[in-house]
């Protein structure tokens, strides 16, 4: 029998930093490799943010290449910050299938007047 700790790898995908409308969507994001697992739960962690007119989505995006380039956002794998202090769960499943391409990372778009969005993501896979 395996402990949690045995049976998890928790990757970082979005470091932590504050999305701005100077900085505009996330970009950098730690691409996680998702070999040797089935599923995965990506996980954002919200602080304070700005809520009047802005917009805060987080997609899940994957790649047959390491860095991430020519990444697609998977269906239905996406999720929005709609207030202070939120935690967003995006579950993945069909790793190492054939449906799904090895390498993923979350990526965060916002939109509004004056966005301002403590954050940062990580993958829990098992």
């Amino acid at each position: 029998m395996h402990t949690i700790g045995e049976a998890i790898k928790i990757v970082q995908s979005i470091v932590p930093q504050t999305l701005t409308n100077n900085n505009g969507d996330t970009s950098g994001e730690s691409i996680v490799d998702t070999k040797g697992y089935d599923s995965a739960a990506f996980v954002i962690l919200a602080g304070n943010g700005t809520f009047v007119d802005e917009t805060y989505s987080f997609q899940v995006r994957e790649s047959d290449n390491s860095d991430g380039t020519s990444s697609s956002a998977i269906t239905g794998a996406v999720s929005a910050i709609t207030a202070d202090n939120q935690v967003k769960k995006i579950q993945v499943s069909g790793l190492g299938t054939g449906t799904r391409k090895r390498y993923m990372f979350v990526r965060g778009s916002l939109a509004g007047s004056n966005e301002s969005l403590p954050c940062t993501a990580f993958a829990i896979l098992a």
